[in-house]
């Protein structure tokens, strides 16, 4: 029954909401729903854990322990919660696949726009960031020859285009295990390069005496972006079998995620202290270690 503005406003608002709520049904062009939560955990592991635990122990070191393990801790906390809030707005509106399509119902058709093109612009960027990432673990892996970042960065832009052709995350969430492994792999190598380090120390509850603003502020963007990813939740949850299950795969991956996080950072910063390297890879030196190493790394970082 169509309502006259004047009457639409004397409606109580939950009325109002549930009713916007049920015209935004599944559309018929959605993803097919078959995922598991296993394979949404693979996902959201693959996503997060990544980049971000290469310049952690050096975030770390910039923090302290006072500052930087806390802050590890709350934004897994705030990782969750907005997890969470994504699981809900997609429950109530089963259409949405993107934030603009959340947006839209409550700003409009410029809400749409906006939040639709923010978070495009968002992942272009951050596969720029990844294309980066790879380009330089290449060169690691062939540090004995003389190959320039921009003539890797376009070797590494034709190996993105093999992935590139998968149309859907429940395909993909078979190869988050292989980037699963080799980063698990890449840190092993790490832990085994350290295990022999001799002296360092110098650790400190409070924030380095090196530390100005600048420092300090990247270090906690680092952390920050150690746990970025919600801005493919929607999908993930799109593809879902049993989209209340997300819960499940949210806890177990940022567990996970966190468990790796601080005893990674933490067992880094305990043997080098004030001398922790900036970027994780510093500590394996050149050799086989350091090519194996570098390859996983190109995998994830090509598998992103």
């Amino acid at each position: 029954m169509l309502r006259s503005p004047e009457e639409e406003t004397l409606l109580p608002q939950s009325k109002r909401v549930g009713e916007k709520i049920r015209k935004y049904k599944r559309p018929e062009k959605a993803p097919i729903r078959r995922s598991l939560w296993v394979n949404t955990a693979l996902l959201i592991i693959g996503d997060i854990l990544g980049a971000g635990i290469i310049e952690l122990p050096g975030n770390l070191r910039v923090l302290g322990w006072g500052v930087g393990i806390p802050s590890i801790v709350i934004f897994l906390i705030v990782s969750y919660y907005l997890g969470v809030l994504v699981s809900r707005l997609a429950s109530m509106f089963s259409s949405a696949l993107t934030f603009g399509d959340l947006a839209e119902p409550s700003c409009g058709r410029i809400g749409y726009v906006m939040a639709h093109w923010s978070q495009q612009i968002y992942l272009v960027l951050t596969c720029g960031l990844y294309v980066l990432l790879a380009s330089k673990s290449l060169q690691l892996m062939l540090y004995d020859y003389d190959l320039c970042q921009p003539v890797a960065g376009l070797i590494i832009a034709a190996i993105f285009l093999i992935p590139a052709q998968l149309r859907n995350l429940h395909e993909i969430s078979f190869i988050a295990l292989l980037s699963f492994l080799c980063i698990v792999g890449y840190i092993l190598i790490c832990l085994h390069e350290m295990s022999g380090h001799e002296g360092g120390g110098g650790t400190t509850m409070n924030i380095a005496d090196d530390t100005d603003f600048a420092s300090f502020s990247s270090a906690l963007m680092g952390i920050v972006f150690a746990f970025s990813g919600i801005e493919v939740y929607l999908e993930f949850i799109a593809e879902m079998k049993d989209p209340e299950n997300f819960y499940k795969a949210l806890r177990l991956s940022l567990g996970t995620v966190g468990l790796v996080y601080i005893c990674v950072s933490s067992y880094t910063y305990w043997l080098f202290g004030q001398d922790t390297p900036p970027v994780l890879t510093k500590v394996i030196k050149e050799g086989t270690p350091l090519r194996v190493a570098n390859g996983m790394l190109l995998v994830r970082s090509v598998r992103a």
